[in-house]
């Protein structure tokens, strides 16, 4: 298992929108909880392999005579483990980690979206029509206009990722990333999740007719690297940082959120990366 990159502050404070719309506090937070949650299962079960230890030494300083110590020692080091449980099911927690930043990515990209549509409704001018029985159902313009954003917001969600970046240069003049190289690369991860979330992670015709250079054959199973990933994952949320500061300067809307009323959660985002780097390399150890 490859050591994620510790050294890499994902939230510096300059990095950090300030203010930001609720769309870009929700990722930011949801990015945290769910970087707290895994450092919760690998320190879990570190410390239920500790305890363990502590029972084997305990036996060990006992009055038991020594065939039973032998027993009872050779049981506990039958036992696979917490931590080479964890070994055992890597792909399993790289999978859901992946699957969990990318799904809260869109979920952002879908939010701004709107409120761009909202607070620019020009934005949406189009040859599409709209009925009046469908006007009626709402009590004022903006009721229109968001029910217009959503629908629009929608119909986008469908069309993937690069054809959707390629809709908001062309219509709104909103570049979704600036290097098109990270484009590729947002693209490379978010098809991953797909492969994940919708073929149990099997490399089909779809996904190689999309992702070409992918080290991988029909059938196979994709193999996610562990520090690949956590740059991945912060890759994202430098994406959402800078697109909500880019998108809010050229669009103006609203903002509510301060930065440093959430500052200490998001620093210590950084910290928490930090001890999961320490986990894993102690998860490493108890390989060899």
């Amino acid at each position: 298992m490859s050591t994620p990159n510790a050294t890499k502050q994902p939230f510096p404070k300059d990095l950090l929108p300030d203010p930001m719309s609720k769309a870009c506090a929700d990722f930011l937070t949801e990015h945290w909880q769910t970087a707290s949650f895994f450092l919760f299962v690998y320190l879990l079960a570190a410390d239920r392999d500790e305890t363990s230890r502590d029972a084997a030494r305990t036996v060990l300083r006992s009055d038991h005579p020594q065939d039973v110590k032998d027993s009872i020692l050779a049981k506990l080091q039958e036992r696979h483990g917490a931590i080479g449980t964890l070994v055992t099911r890597e792909q399993l927690l790289m999978q859901l980690m992946l699957s969990k930043i990318v799904d809260s990515y869109l979920c952002y990209l879908s939010e701004l979206l709107t409120l761009v549509f909202v607070a620019k409704p020009e934005t949406l001018k189009s040859k599409e029509q709209i009925t009046i029985d469908d006007i009626l159902q709402f009590n004022d313009m903006k009721d229109v206009v968001l029910h217009l954003a959503e629908k629009k917001v929608h119909e986008l969600s469908y069309q993937g990722m690069r054809k959707l970046a390629a809709y908001l240069k062309k219509k709104i003049g909103l570049d979704v990333l600036i290097d098109a190289n990270d484009l590729d690369r947002l693209i490379q991860i978010i098809e991953l999740r797909n492969l994940i979330a919708h073929n149990r992670g099997i490399a089909n015709k779809i996904f190689l007719k999309r992702l070409p250079n992918y080290p991988i054959k029909e059938g196979e199973v994709i193999r996610l690297d562990t520090e690949a990933t956590m740059k991945d994952v912060d890759f994202l949320a430098s994406a959402v940082c800078d697109l909500e500061r880019r998108a809010a300067q050229k669009f103006g809307f609203p903002q509510p959120v301060e930065s440093k009323k959430h500052v200490d959660q998001f620093n210590g985002l950084s910290k928490v990366l930090d001890m999961f780097e320490g986990a894993v390399n102690k998860l490493r150890s108890q390989q060899t």
